[in-house]
C-alpha cells in the first residue's frame, strides 16, 4: 500500500526530469515528442488531482487529463497576454507546478492520514455512544449489583435485571392501549419486541415494535377506527411515527409472511395499512416468546407459540442466501447511507446469532464485531456507526463507489462465514430459550 501512495509522485517527478532532459539537454532524441506530450497531457493535472484523494481510477484519469489541458492553456494564455510568450518559459512553469505538486503529495500524505485517524478515533467513540442509549438488558444473565455504571462487569455488555418500558415511551403506550379499549374484544395479546425488548432502545432513532395478536375478522368500519387511532397518535406524540405494529391473527402465531394471508399493520412514519406484510419471521416470534414485554393478554410463556432456535437459523439462512443475494443484484442501493445502516449492522447481528447463539440489537452487534472482525472491515463498521450516530460527519470513504464495493464484499464475506457457522450453530441452544 505504501508503494502505491508514493507511485504517482515518483512518476510525476521522473516524467518532469525526463521532459527537462529532452527539452533542454538531449534535444535530438526520437522519443522527445512522446515524453513531452506525456508530460503536458498528464503530469500537471495529476499533480493537482491527487490532492482530491479519489478512489476511482477512471475518474482520477479523466480529471487529470482535463485539468492538464486547462493548466497548460492557462499558463500559456497568461504568458501570451503578459507579452512574454515563450514555449521554454511555459514548459518551465509547468515543470515547476508538477514538481511542486508531487513534493507536496509526499510531504502532506502522512499529515492527512494522521488528521483522519485522529478525527475518526475522537468522534467515533463506541462506548460513549452506547452509554447514551436506553440499554437495559444484559444477555449474559449476570446481575451486577455495583452502584453506578451501565455495563456488566463480566461480559462488558449493558446491564439490567429485566427489560422495561423506557420512560419516554410510556405515555405513548398508555395512550395507545386506552385508544384500543373499544376494540379490546379483537385482541388476544399485545407484546413489545425489537430494541426495547432487547434492552437497546434509543430515543432518537429506535422504532417501537409491537405484535398484536388478534381474533375475529376486521370489518371496514373497525379498520377505519384503527387507522384513525394511529393518525391521532402520530399527531399527538413525538414518538408516534415510530410505532410499528403488526396485527397478526392468533391462528397465524409463529408463522412468517410467506405462510399467511395479508394482515393490517402500522409501518414506517406511523402510516397504517389495512392489509399487507411487514417483516414477520422466526426471529420476531423468538423475541416475542423469550424476550418480549407484555402489554395486554397472557404472559409470553403462556402463549400457544412454538418457535425453536432452528427456526431462527432458517431465517438467518434466508436472509443471507435469498434476501441479500437479491439486494446485491442492485448494487446502486449501497450508494445510499440508509442502506449501509440497514445492511451492515444486520450482518453483524447475523454473525452474533450464528456464532454466539445470541440475539442482540444493532449497536451492540456493531461494537462487538468491530473488535472481532479482520482489520479490513473496520472502516466499513466505522462508516455504519458514523451513519447511525454521527450523520453530521463526512463519510470515511472518499468514494461512494469504493464504499459500495466494500459493502458487497462484506456481504459475500458474511455469507461465506455464516454458511460455515450454520452447522455448528444448529447444535447449540441459545441463552434464554426454555425460560
Amino acid at each position: 500500500m505504501k508503494r502505491l501512495l508514493w507511485l504517482w509522485p515518483a512518476i510525476i517527478i521522473l516524467s518532469t526530469v525526463a521532459a527537462g532532459l529532452v527539452a533542454f539537454v538531449i534535444t535530438d532524441t526520437a522519443v522527445r515528442p512522446f515524453i513531452i506530450l506525456w508530460f503536458l497531457f498528464v503530469c500537471p493535472g495529476m499533480a493537482l488531482v491527487r490532492f482530491f484523494r479519489l478512489e476511482e481510477l477512471v475518474v482520477e484519469w479523466i480529471l487529470a487529463l482535463a485539468l492538464s489541458f486547462a493548466v497548460d492553456a492557462i499558463v500559456a494564455g497568461v504568458l501570451l497576454y503578459a507579452g512574454r510568450w515563450s514555449p521554454t518559459a511555459t514548459l518551465e512553469i509547468l515543470m515547476g507546478i508538477s514538481l511542486g505538486g508531487a513534493i507536496l503529495q509526499i510531504g502532506l500524505d502522512p499529515l492527512i492520514k494522521l488528521i483522519e485517524r485522529t478525527r475518526v478515533s475522537s468522534e467515533l467513540d463506541y462506548s460513549d455512544d452506547l452509554e447514551k442509549t436506553q440499554v437495559l438488558l444484559c444477555t449474559c444473565g449476570y446481575v451486577d449489583d455495583r452502584t453506578g455504571g451501565r455495563f456488566c462487569s463480566r461480559c462488558g455488555k449493558p446491564k439490567s435485571k429485566q427489560a422495561r418500558l423506557p420512560t419516554p415511551v410510556q405515555p405513548l403506550i398508555d395512550a395507545y392501549l386506552d385508544a384500543l379499549e373499544p376494540l379490546c374484544s379483537h385482541f388476544y395479546g399485545i407484546y413489545i419486541f425489537g430494541s426495547i425488548a432487547l434492552g437497546a432502545f434509543e430515543e432518537q432513532k429506535s422504532d417501537i415494535d409491537i405484535v398484536a395478536l388478534t381474533q375475529g375478522e376486521w370489518t371496514g368500519h373497525k379498520l377505519a377506527r384503527l387507522k384513525h387511532i394511529h393518525k391521532q397518535l402520530t399527531r399527538a406524540y413525538p414518538l408516534g411515527k415510530r410505532l410499528e405494529i403488526l396485527y397478526v391473527p392468533l391462528r397465524d402465531i409463529g408463522k412468517s409472511d410467506t405462510e399467511i394471508a395479508p394482515y393490517p399493520y402500522c409501518g414506517r412514519k406511523g402510516v397504517f395499512h389495512s392489509a399487507g406484510y411487514y417483516d414477520l419471521h422466526a426471529l420476531t416470534w423468538w423475541i416475542v416468546r423469550y424476550k418480549s414485554i407484555r402489554l395486554f393478554g397472557p404472559e409470553r410463556s403462556a402463549l400457544p407459540l412454538e418457535v425453536t432456535w432452528k427456526d431462527v437459523l432458517k431465517g438467518m439462512s434466508y436472509y443471507l442466501d435469498i434476501y441479500l443475494v437479491d439486494k446485491a443484484k442492485h448494487p446502486y442501493l449501497f450508494l445510499l447511507d440508509g442502506w449501509i445502516w440497514e445492511v451492515v449492522p444486520m450482518l453483524c447481528r447475523v454473525l452474533t446469532t450464528l456464532e454466539d447463539s445470541e440475539i442482540c440489537a444493532k449497536p451492540l452487534a456493531l461494537k462487538r464485531w468491530r473488535d472481532r472482525l479482520p482489520v479490513r472491515w473496520h472502516p466499513l463498521i466505522d462508516e455504519a456507526w458514523r451513519i447511525g450516530y454521527h450523520p453530521h460527519m463526512s463519510s470515511l470513504y472518499r468514494s461512494p463507489i469504493k464504499r459500495m464495493r466494500e459493502v458487497l464484499a462484506f456481504i459475500e464475506y458474511v455469507r461465506e462465514r455464516g454458511g460455515k457457522a450454520l452447522e455448528a450453530s444448529s447444535m447449540i441452544t441459545p441463552l434464554g430459550e426454555g425460560m
